[in-house]
């Protein structure tokens, strides 16, 4: 199908930068995403200190706040062009650019054309208790949206680089979500998801530190069981460290896992456990303030079946299971 300008510039700047070239924002103000310039790293003269990229999701253009020259802002075609110019050194005439993108958005562009239907924009973003988000696939035209089997690049490299866990092991427990995070957007974002007890997701995208997001469509446990009848059951605060416990013991005896997604959740693990016959409970919540706190009140419920697990990292100065298992996978 031959593109012209007009049908480019549907394809979202934000899947460009977070998706094709895996780059995630520092700063999320309403409809502006703030990121690390891609426009002064490499030939541009490295990667700057302050986020000064940003993306205006409402009328889906750029503005690069460094840049001195007041050159670098404008729609898509614009900054692939000058993308391409500034790391790459290649001087692009508009019909390259046209042909590089129509390439780069694959599928895309030909679902937009050829579907007749409105594009589907939430006015507002349904609520519901301890909900940040709305998880897509419950609404008419969300089919394809719906929470499904992991095959994003970009989350399996997270996966496998960044928490060093095994991929078979971490799809057994986690989906591929897309979700709404504001008032207005246009294209989903997408994350890994571990599903709640309360039919909600618990969800994550694909980076650490200050750049990470977490959040849910509607806050609650997780809950897991296995065919040992053994009385052990096992409490973590997040879901990559009940994976990395599983590939750290993948002969457990575990009867079910628990995870609270925060440690303010504890006493709903104790109605849960207790609804059990529970000989003994294995906690590994972080080692830091909150989890410090829920585990005292996890033992003083739970009594001597409580044990606090938590020295298989604790003594190395970690403050979860999944930093025990970067560690190790690194030596």
């Amino acid at each position: 199908m031959k593109l012209n300008k007009y049908d480019i510039k549907k394809y979202f700047l934000v899947e460009y930068l977070e998706v094709k070239l895996g780059i995630q924002p520092d700063i999320i103000r309403g409809d502006k995403r703030f990121y690390k310039s891609p426009l002064r790293t490499g030939r541009a003269g490295g990667e700057e200190n302050t986020a000064s990229f940003c993306i205006d999701t409402s009328t889906n253009t750029f503005c690069d706040f460094g840049d001195s020259s007041g050159d670098f802002k404008g729609d898509i075609i614009t900054f692939h062009a000058i993308y391409q110019k500034e790391r790459y050194g290649k001087d692009l005439n508009f019909q390259q650019v046209l042909g590089d993108l129509h390439s780069l958005m694959g599928g895309f562009v030909d679902q937009i054309i050829a579907s007749p239907k409105k594009e589907f924009k939430p006015k507002e973003l349904p609520t519901r208790q301890g909900g940040k988000i709305r998880i897509l696939g419950n609404e008419p035209g969300e089919e394809r949206y719906k929470p499904q089997e992991i095959t994003n690049k970009v989350l399996i490299n997270y996966i496998a680089n960044v928490r060093c866990l095994p991929f078979a092991l971490v799809k057994k427990y986690y989906k591929q979500v897309y979700y709404y995070s504001y008032q207005g957007q246009q294209k989903p974002f997408w994350a890994l998801g571990m599903p709640n007890l309360s039919g909600g997701f618990e969800i994550r995208n694909a980076t650490d530190g200050e750049k990470a997001f977490k959040s849910a469509d509607i806050k609650d446990l997780s809950y897991f069981e296995f065919e040992n009848v053994s009385g052990i059951f096992a409490i973590f605060e997040g879901g990559f460290d009940f994976v990395a416990f599983l590939k750290h013991y993948p002969a457990h005896e575990l009867q079910g896992a628990v995870i609270l997604h925060t440690a303010g959740l504890w006493e709903k693990a104790v109605s849960l456990l207790k609804g059990q016959q529970v000989k003994e409970a294995w906690l590994y919540l972080d080692d830091d303030k909150a989890g410090n706190n829920a585990t005292a009140r996890l033992i003083q419920e739970l009594g001597i079946a409580a044990k606090d697990k938590r020295d298989i990292y604790r003594q190395k100065n970690l403050k979860d299971f999944n930093e025990l298992e970067k560690i190790l996978q690194n030596q």
